[in-house]
């Protein structure tokens, strides 16, 4: 599974979910706006992660969390979350979180339970880590954050515009080589 990306307005309200998420839990993009996504997660976690996040967000704080997350299965899966605050002009307002969800595959021999850290991300990784595999995984990071800030003034046409470069991203990201770009340094 690639990992899930989310943002977050200055509420800590999900304005934006990737498709690996509904993908992954079966929940439609309208289900998860605001705080929707919380119902795909496992009920005895689901209290103390809404809490944790809900805090985080007030302390506007990179974070991460661990908690069982419903796949379309109908089982839960053991996932990595993490984010960090995005913050803009005038005088460093917050703007809202951007974030990754990524499935782990704890051992029989784990027991895991759901919780969240503050003041310290860890981005999930699904694999070894993975440097960027193109220019297009450099451009989707910054037009993930556009995605955020256009969120935050309601105009529908740049959402859009903004969707279908995410859609066209997403095309060729799963279209480019799996070596790392740059290999030699970014220029």
């Amino acid at each position: 599974m690639s990992g899930m990306i989310w943002a977050t307005d200055s509420d800590g309200l999900q304005t934006y979910v990737s498709p690996e998420w509904c993908t992954f839990t079966g929940q439609q993009p309208g289900e998860v706006l605001g705080l929707g996504w919380l119902d795909a997660v496992h009920p005895e976690d689901r209290d103390h992660i809404r809490m944790f996040f809900l805090d985080a967000t007030a302390s506007r704080e990179e974070f991460t969390m661990r908690y069982r997350l419903r796949h379309t299965s109908g089982r839960y899966i053991w996932v990595v979350d993490g984010a960090v605050p995005s913050f803009g002009p005038p005088h460093r307002t917050f703007l809202g979180y951007l974030g990754s969800v990524v499935e782990i595959a704890p051992s029989a021999s784990d027991v895991l339970t759901a919780f969240g850290s503050k003041g310290s991300f860890q981005p999930p990784v699904s694999r070894d880590h993975e440097p960027a595999r193109s220019p297009f995984d450099l451009i989707a990071d910054h037009v993930l954050i556009a995605h955020t800030f256009a969120a935050e003034t309601d105009d529908k046409e740049v959402k859009r515009a903004l969707d279908l470069v995410l859609r066209v991203l997403r095309v060729r990201l799963n279209a480019a080589p799996h070596e790392p770009y740059g290999a030699e340094g970014f220029h």
